[in-house]
């Protein structure tokens, strides 16, 4: 009986995310057929590019079951890196280079030193995100006058916003086509069930998970340099805003809890509607509410493995 009402828990839950889309596209129509905001498409283009890629390498985490409170975090202080590099006299590129690397390390080093000790990234991100955004002060911006000539043309934003569909489509790939796809979802499912499990098959656990963190890292530097064509400037607390908008759209995908069928088709849906729903919420002045609705969606996902890991049982 137990096992029969989480089912229908789990369907209810899928019948909530569409609602809750449904909902936040027609808001958005709303305030944009009520004249309360503007249709600047490009604007809202822009937005979905810059945040798609942060929830491209969020739901890759999540395809190992965690939960990272970090990532916004570390993209936030390769930003301060990169404007100190190139204050100094590095040449764009390389300081552009050095901010990716130093993102993909300090991914590589959380996964590893998550799955070794076996900590919970919940706790351990929770941890680094307090020391990572404290290493230099947020008040402080680095302005970086070469993006005073940063392109913002409709072409270089429709040609960013096809890398990011590329991007997807190399993600699901790698989800259903390769192996290491499909140890990161066998590590993701022992870790909600029982941790030894994938170890007894001879996976190496820390591993795949450094090496994923690394990759999902990639997605956020480039995530990084979109932000950075927008507002050329660097500071600790920079990519703060897309904390829990990235945890509510990988939530909202079913990618942090393994429904990996369309994974990536539904990041990119996700993207799209955390976007237009911030959006109508700034144009009706109630966007003070918006971190709620972001925790309600939140707060399902995490419902949503628990039902999951009962029916399974």
């Amino acid at each position: 009986m137990q096992k029969f009402l989480c089912k229908i828990g789990c369907a209810l839950q899928r019948e909530q995310t569409n609602v809750l889309i449904l909902a936040a596209w027609g808001l958005y129509l709303f305030a944009l057929l009520g004249g309360k905001m503007q249709g600047n498409a490009v604007y809202t283009l822009r937005q979905c590019v810059t945040f798609g890629f942060f929830v491209l390498g969020a739901g890759l985490e999540y395809s190992l079951g965690d939960i990272d409170l970090c990532f916004t975090a570390q993209a936030s202080l390769s930003t301060v890196w990169l404007g100190l590099l190139y204050q100094r006299g590095m040449p764009l590129p390389w300081a552009l280079l050095c901010m990716a690397l130093s993102q993909i390390v300090m991914g590589v080093l959380r996964g590893a030193l998550a799955a070794t000790l076996h900590i919970p990234m919940t706790v351990l991100s929770f941890i680094l995100a307090a020391i990572l955004s404290n290493l230099y002060p947020a008040n402080d911006v680095i302005l970086m006058d070469v993006w005073d000539n940063r392109p913002h043309t409709t072409a270089v934003w429709v040609v960013m916003a096809g890398v990011l569909l590329l991007c997807a489509v190399g993600l699901q790939c790698f989800w259903k086509h390769t192996y290491w796809g499909k140890y990161c979802l066998a590590i993701g499912e022992d870790r909600g069930y029982n941790r030894n499990d994938v170890e007894k098959t001879g996976i190496n656990v820390v591993l795949v998970t450094a090496v994923t963190y690394g990759l999902a890292a990639v997605f956020f530097a480039v995530g990084t340099y979109t932000l950075l064509l927008s507002a050329g400037y660097g500071s600790s607390n920079r990519n703060a805003e897309y904390l829990y908008q990235g945890i509510a759209a990988a939530g909202l995908a079913g990618s942090m809890y393994r429904q990996h069928k369309n994974g990536a088709s539904g990041l990119v849906i996700a993207t799209a509607t955390m976007v237009v729903l911030r959006q109508a919420f700034m144009a009706l002045k109630i966007d003070k509410c918006l971190i709620i609705v972001e925790g309600l969606v939140i707060l399902l996902t995490i419902l949503n493995k628990d039902k999951k890991k009962l029916t399974q049982k």
